[in-house]
């Protein structure tokens, strides 16, 4: 039996690329938000499924 990979799974995308995606004054919210879930966390973030940025595993 073979065993699918998990969909959810860094994908090793350049974290800066996915947040250049965002625009405007998402743009400021999007840096503010990455700079405290680093802070809390401890953790770099990651790229997961092409477009969802966490930190840890």
């Amino acid at each position: 039996m073979s065993t699918k990979p998990p969909a959810m799974r860094p994908t090793g995308e350049d974290v800066q690329s996915v947040l250049d995606r965002a625009s405007g004054p998402r743009r400021g919210e999007v840096d503010e938000l990455l700079q405290i879930h680093s802070d809390v966390t401890g953790e770099d973030p990651v790229v997961w499924a092409g477009r969802i940025i966490g930190f840890g595993e």
